[in-house]
């Protein structure tokens, strides 16, 4: 604890006030942990403090004649000069927000566990998508097509194929992609704060099976990397969006697939909530 004073002995009172044991200093249940860039708000920090090393704000029991309770000593102490929270190391009492906050680091990172600030991570930017991509129960036939598209940093549409014919898609069957990023590799960040839409084109059939429509009954985008596969987004349905023959999703179409990626149908897939774990 920088910056503290060695605690005074508590007086009989002060002991009988708090009892023949030291008070625990309990979670306060149901507080979300606040942000990592400082201490965040905790409520009504007279009785709650933020302890950067659990990431919660911890409850402060009442304390006699002035004094403060800490939660490292688990005793009433008296209080640090100028602040009604006692901060730990690293951390500075800011009496406008009556909260302990992070130093300003400038291009490094505070560290809570290190108390200091330290060189940030590096940036990784993923070159290579993997889409895993379930059908549900209404094929996709092996002469329709479907492809993802979304939009570089760089302001670049990029276009992948997702089926472009060969085998088709079976019921209730799973099917994995990948697609390069090319020249246009972007970090984790930009890949969550993108929008992917997925687009397809149904074969006209014949006059036994009619036109194909499709059920798209799961998606996950995920990002590839040494250590393994990063989610981007995952989301399932029953179905997630059924495709069909319908009218006006021009925006949708891929121009490299010529008159096969004229869009019979499409969606923004990331407009549905993700369940990236």
């Amino acid at each position: 604890m920088g910056g503290l004073a060695a605690a005074e002995p508590l007086t009989s009172r002060e002991n009988s006030a708090l009892g023949s044991g030291p008070l625990p200093a309990d979670r306060a249940p149901g507080l979300s942990p606040p942000s990592s860039a400082n201490a965040g708000t905790c409520p009504n920090t007279t009785n709650y403090a933020f302890d950067p090393r659990t990431r919660r704000c911890v409850a402060l029991p009442p304390c006699p004649n002035g004094l403060i309770w800490n939660p490292d000593r688990s005793r009433c102490v008296p209080r640090p000069p100028g602040g009604t929270l006692e901060c730990l190391d690293g951390y500075s009492f800011d009496t406008s927000k009556d909260a302990c906050v992070a130093p300003n680091c400038g291009s490094l990172a505070f560290s809570p566990q290190q108390g200091k600030c330290v060189p940030p991570p590096p940036v990784v930017a993923y070159n290579t998508l993997q889409f895993v991509v379930g059908t549900g129960d209404d094929d996709l036939r092996s002469s329709s097509t479907a492809w993802a598209f979304w939009t570089s940093p760089g302001g670049t549409v990029i276009y992948c194929i997702l089926h472009g014919g060969g085998d088709g898609w079976d019921n209730n069957s799973n099917h994995t992609i990948l697609c390069d990023l090319g020249s246009a590799p972007m970090t984790l960040a930009q890949l969550k704060a993108a929008k992917f839409s997925i687009a397809y084109n149904g074969a006209p059939g014949n006059n036994f099976d009619g036109y194909d429509n499709w059920n798209l009954q799961s998606v996950t985008i995920n990002a590839l990397s040494e250590g393994g596969p990063v989610c981007v987004f995952a989301a399932s349905g029953d179905p997630l969006h059924r495709f069909q023959d319908r009218v006006g999703f021009g925006n949708f179409s891929d121009p490299g697939l010529g008159n096969n990626g004229g869009a019979d149908d499409g969606i923004v897939v990331t407009d549905y909530p993700s369940g990236c774990r």
